[in-house]
């Protein structure tokens, strides 16, 4: 059966590759917009969630609503005001979603991203979707972000796709380390041990097509197969031919650097998509070697 999908956050780095897969597998795709002038396009429909406003036409044909809002996580330090446009950044467009498909109540399906890290950190047993959340500041944001995905479920199934870093030759974490590398300045981070949990873009697109197509509902980690960071230092080196420092940046300096920002770099979560494998889903990429080569 073929969707009416409608996409929030449509414009960004997963947001694009997933209207392409979408539109590929022959389903009917529109982006909420916050340019009026793009809204010419039918395929565009209007919003501003930090107004809490949207068009009356927003969710007009819309059966499934993927909401893939949220600033990035690491794109600048912190500070309070910071921590409050992360949480502002997902919450808003979820209410405001929610406030819209309540009076319209014909959506059969709302999918959210959320984050891998909502759950303890540097466990020496892979955690799972069953496990409890974390207590750090990232567990806590993903905890209120899918707290406001789970309004839909008073409408419809709700899925929470719990995302890793992205690995991606057009942005995400990839883009950010892989010149560093390149340069021969790749090292590893503190100490090296902490868990890394990452997935390839194409394999995210291709796992949010499958849940969609499937009616899949209930949080799913979508991931490969989780490294630490040292091997995964070691072997994005390697994929672009250059040595790998032969010290880690030490912890204290990247909290000097970063401050508590620098808890995301330093820790990691240890756990798997087994749940998202027995669905019948198949990774493309699910050992990192194979998945920075196509990076």
């Amino acid at each position: 059966m073929k969707n009416s999908i409608l996409i929030a956050g449509g414009t960004g780095l997963i947001g694009t590759t997933l209207t392409a897969a979408f539109e590929k597998s022959g389903h009917n795709v529109f982006i909420l917009t916050r340019n009026k002038a793009r809204c010419t396009n039918p395929k565009y429909r209007w919003w501003n969630p930090d107004q809490d406003a949207i068009s009356d036409n927003a969710l007009e044909g819309v059966d499934v609503i993927v909401n893939l809002c949220g600033t990035g996580i690491a794109d600048k330090s912190w500070t309070d005001k910071r921590k409050q446009e992360l949480h502002d950044s997902r919450v808003k467009p979820a209410n405001l979603l929610f406030k819209t498909a309540h009076k319209s109540g014909k959506i059969q399906h709302y999918i959210s991203a959320s984050g891998i890290n909502c759950y303890t950190v540097n466990t020496p047993n892979q955690v799972s979707e069953d496990d409890a959340y974390g207590t750090d500041y990232l567990s806590r944001l993903v905890q209120q972000w899918e707290h406001a995905a789970l309004h839909f479920e008073a409408l419809c199934p709700v899925t929470l796709l719990r995302i890793s870093a992205v690995l991606s030759e057009n942005g995400g974490a990839l883009a950010k380390l892989k010149p560093l590398f390149q340069w021969g300045l790749g090292s590893p981070l503190g100490s090296g041990k902490q868990p890394f949990t990452w997935v390839h873009i194409q394999d995210l697109t291709r796992a949010i097509v499958h849940i969609t197509e499937n009616k899949l509902d209930g949080a799913y980690n979508i991931c490969g197969k989780t490294v630490s960071n040292k091997t995964f230092s070691k072997v994005l080196a390697k994929s672009v031919k250059r040595w790998m420092l032969p010290f880690g940046v030490p912890a204290f300096v990247m909290k000097l650097m970063l401050g508590e920002m620098s808890e995301m770099l330093l820790n990691g979560v240890n756990t798997n998509a087994e749940k998202l494998k027995a669905t019948g889903f198949v990774f493309e990429f699910e050992e990192i070697a194979e998945a920075l080569r196509q990076s």
